[in-house]
């Protein structure tokens, strides 16, 4: 029941985004940084539904999103939230740059929740069951009381 609850937390309204396609994604300039390809490929994923342990187009939880983007760019990543956590870099969040995490605590006890920042204070994730990857305002009421640091793996 806990790793239900992984990548889940309380319904939210999200915030439109522009939606990249994957073949607008795969034509962007080869000098394109690592962190802005992610971030394109996670807007990309928009609309994706929520599958726990998923880590695919076909459905994603929060850290299989991660693990899906950064795949796609030769990076390994951990697979559950907690672990990419402890894994990658820390960055200070007024140090964000497209294509970092963001790690979040739903509980008291430790992260359970990874979404990855496109920029303009907003950040994609695969919220919960029943739901789709969407994004989200980092300042939105729920959220930003649960950030506890951003992180990086390229």
């Amino acid at each position: 029941m806990a790793l239900l609850f992984a990548c889940s937390s309380s319904p939210q309204p999200h915030e439109p985004i522009s939606k990249t396609s994957n073949k607008d994604f795969e034509h962007k300039s080869k000098t394109q940084t690592t962190g802005s390809k992610i971030a394109d490929l996670a807007k990309s994923l928009v609309g994706s539904p929520y599958r726990y342990g998923g880590e695919t187009p076909n459905g994603f939880d929060c850290s299989g999103l991660v693990f899906y983007t950064h795949g796609k760019m030769g990076l390994r990543t951990p697979r559950t939230s907690l672990q990419q956590y402890k894994a990658a870099k820390i960055v200070p969040l007024n140090d964000l740059r497209n294509g970092d995490l963001i790690f979040f605590k739903l509980t008291r006890t430790r992260v359970s929740h990874v979404g990855i920042y496109v920029g303009n204070g907003r950040f994609i994730h695969a919220p919960q069951s029943g739901k789709q990857v969407k994004a989200t305002y980092l300042n939105n009421a729920y959220w930003k009381t649960k950030i506890v640091s951003g992180g990086r793996f390229y």
